[in-house]
């Protein structure tokens, strides 16, 4: 039986000072030496903090948050894709008010194994008597969420109640889940099958596999994705937190086919209501592509399935606009649409995927030109509300203009190389639309920019991503102009893009102070769940997780994926503690590498 129960947070090995054999011996007054697992996450108090919610698992179907001995009527439960008559997603009453109280625990041990997506919890109760609970949302099977109770623990099997049908979800949306609990000596399984538009219950093999095989084919799953990873050496908290990072944006990531998007919290919370934002495309996907192709590629292809005339700012099931007004003026979410496809024509070889990702890349392109040429230059797109959402209704934004030039070239580029006919006014606009700058020569967030407070990263991100120039004379005074501006109670991703730019730009002290500020004020309790703002415990918010990747594969590994390999930075910039960085088993147009950093250069190597 394949448990690999957790060794809890000081991980494998710890080694305490040992005299001699002998009566004089001298003490070893070596100091002590702990290794910390990059894989395990270890609670011993049942009232350590667990975010809003919960310890966050998923298999991309079902979101589960689980608090101390498991489910408990604080748990929340979401299902991928499954919204209310409003389009909101639709929390899940999978877990019933608890009929069973918590144990009274005199020893306790909560383990989360990201490297086999299991959450395994041991206690002793009051009486002595031991209790075990593994829970996991199999990535097998996507359609099961599974639990097991032995010893003490099996009592509170009770609590799952099976959900046939969802009430309320949006017309034309059938979901439950139907439980089924399997006794025998050493305790209970209990079994969620599930039933949504993405993992419907099949009419064929519904008899339940045994525990032990479900568990191991859920933790093989696990095994064959860690073999795409991002490997530290020399720093063992930044490992830890880049390995949690990857693990909860994977586990958000609905299974391929599936057309979902990913919500700025995933499954594990509705504050963003499950809706999907720009967030998907600009900060999620290019996360996951190097390591889960498949995954990034659903987020293009949910922006097929919805297509509109006007790209929604937020939009759920159906792809209609559901965001309030102000924010659908942020008319940078049709180019950062665009970009998520670029980015996918950059790196796949499969001809349906290319179909796809050129159909979005394409009709990106041909709505900047239906909004641009309204208002025609210098104010090609009217008003517009770009990143900063403190200060709506601003006219030539940068990063929306880079974004859009980007997403304009590229599709006409794409088409060309397909051999049919480009629309020229895509090249037209691209030509015209103005990269704002100041008096002083740096990159302007918009015209008449005053060096205001902003909500988030503005004007650095038309940096990065939006390439708005390559000279890096002027990308270090326009990064120095901007980085100051962000309010401190901002979102995540700030921190990430500063530590990215700075490391492009050869500046290691400043961008390791940024990498630590884009992690250490977010992280919640010892299962480090993300929270979005210093400020409160908002988790998990994978916008924040898929910025913090993206500053050590784009920033630190400095990767660039638009030609036919992989090409890593030359001039590395890597935390002075950090010996190597390696992005092992990265997918690029077929083929699988491993890029290595150090401090004196990188290295590729074709690994199939």
């Amino acid at each position: 039986m394949k448990w690999h129960v957790g060794l809890g947070l000081l991980g494998l090995m710890v080694f305490a000072g040992c005299g001699k054999q002998g009566g004089n011996s001298t003490p070893d007054t070596k100091p002590t030496q702990v290794q910390i697992s990059p894989w395990l996450f270890t609670s011993t108090s049942p009232a350590d903090n667990r975010g809003n919610h919960g310890v966050y698992l998923s298999n991309g179907v079902i979101g589960v948050s689980l608090g101390p001995f498991g489910p408990d009527k604080n748990s929340a439960a979401f299902l991928a894709g499954v919204y209310d008559s409003s389009e909101n997603l639709l929390p899940i009453p999978l877990f019933a008010p608890a009929s069973t109280a918590d144990p009274v625990a005199s020893s306790f041990d909560q383990t989360l194994d990201i490297q086999h997506g299991t959450l395994t919890t041991t206690f002793t109760d009051a009486n002595g008597n031991k209790g075990r609970i593994i829970a996991f949302a199999s990535r097998a099977d996507r359609s099961l969420v599974v639990f097991r109770y032995e010893g003490a623990a099996e009592p509170l099997a009770s609590r799952i109640k099976s959900v046939p049908v969802l009430s309320g979800s949006f017309p034309g949306i059938r979901a439950g889940i139907t439980v089924s609990q399997v006794k025998d000596s050493n305790g209970a399984t209990v079994i969620g099958r599930i039933e949504s538009p993405i993992s419907p219950i099949s009419t064929k093999n519904t008899a339940l596999k045994p525990f032990d095989t479900l568990l191991s084919e859920h933790q093989a799953q696990w095994e064959q994705a860690w073999k795409s990873d991002i490997i530290i050496d020399g720093d063992p908290e930044a490992q830890r937190v880049i390995h949690k990072a990857l693990f909860d944006l994977r586990q958000s990531a609905a299974p391929k086919g599936s057309n979902v998007a990913i919500a700025p919290e995933g499954l594990a919370g509705n504050f963003y209501k499950g809706h999907i934002f720009w967030d998907a495309d600009v900060w999620m996907l290019p996360a996951l592509l190097p390591f889960d192709p498949e995954a990034a590629m659903d987020i293009v292809c949910y922006r097929d399935k919805v297509r509109k005339a006007v790209t929604p700012w937020e939009s759920a099931h159906t792809g209609i606009e559901r965001a309030p007004s102000g924010f659908s003026g942020g008319r940078h979410v049709t180019a950062d649409v665009g970009y998520g496809a670029l980015l996918v024509l950059q790196t796949s070889t499969s001809k349906p995927v290319r179909d796809i990702a050129m159909r979005v890349l394409t009709t990106a392109a041909d709505e900047l030109v239906k909004r641009g040429f309204k208002s025609g230059p210098p104010s090609t797109f009217g008003k517009v509300t770009g990143p900063d959402e403190l200060n709506m209704g601003i006219q030539e934004n940068a990063y929306t203009n880079a974004m859009a030039k980007r997403v304009l070239l590229g599709a006409a580029k794409f088409t060309r190389a397909e051999g049919k006919q480009v629309n020229p006014s895509w090249e037209t606009l691209a030509k015209e639309l103005i990269i704002p700058m100041t008096a002083e020569g740096q990159v302007a967030k918009c015209l008449n920019d005053d060096g205001r407070k902003t909500k988030q990263a503005d004007g650095e991100l038309a940096l990065w991503p939006g390439l708005a120039t390559n000279d890096e004379g002027v990308i270090e005074k326009s990064f120095d102009f901007h980085k100051v501006r962000p309010i401190k109670n901002g979102p995540a991703m700030t921190d990430a893009i500063h530590t990215l730019i700075a490391a492009r730009l050869g500046r290691a002290k400043e961008a390791e102070e940024n990498f630590n500020d884009s992690y250490k004020p977010f992280l919640r309790g010892p299962f480090m769940l993300f929270s979005e703002k210093r400020s409160m415990d908002r988790c998990v918010f994978l916008t924040g997780l898929g910025g913090l990747i993206q500053s050590v594969v784009y920033g630190y590994a400095g990767l660039e994926l638009s030609g036919n390999k992989p090409i890593a930075t030359q001039k590395p910039a890597l935390p002075a503690t950090w010996k190597k960085l390696t992005l092992k088993g990265i997918h690029h147009r077929g083929n699988r590498y491993d890029v290595s950093i150090e401090s004196s250069g990188s290295r590729i190597t074709k690994t199939n």
